[in-house]
């Protein structure tokens, strides 16, 4: 469980039906996280739609050049949680042990993809100002 050497620790045990409780709530929270992406990055995909009509319309092709890309749409990672859930309620075992890096994933919910949708998130929302 622990690494003396580097008195880190590796791994943890942890009651299932508390761990399903935590990631059940962090799926809840990305769920009401996508939703509301989704909602930014449609505001922000009119504001471009928008801004890119309007340098359309002047036909002045420096100003045409200047057309922007739309973002790419937002990505729900709602399956990760759900197979996690339905692992967890699966398993037979009723205390379960996780590694650091699975730990970091269903508990803090740090997920390898995490930090992209976030910033992905912030960036429709910022979108608007910026044009």
């Amino acid at each position: 469980m622990r690494n003396i050497e580097n008195n880190i620790m590796k791994s943890v045990k942890i009651d299932r039906n508390e761990l399903l409780k935590i990631v059940r709530e962090n799926k809840e929270k990305h769920v009401l996280e996508f939703n509301e992406a989704v909602e930014d990055y449609k505001k922000a995909a009119v504001i471009v739609a928008k801004h890119n009509l309007k340098l359309v319309n002047t036909g002045d092709l420096d100003k045409i050049v200047q057309v922007k890309a739309f973002p790419t749409k937002p990505i729900s990672y709602e399956q990760s949680y759900t197979r996690a859930i339905r692992m967890l309620e699966l398993s037979i075992e009723d205390v379960i042990e996780l590694e650091d890096s699975i730990f970091n994933q269903l508990v803090l919910d740090e997920w390898n993809w995490k930090s992209g949708f976030t910033s992905a998130s912030l960036m429709y929302k910022s979108l608007s100002g910026s044009i």
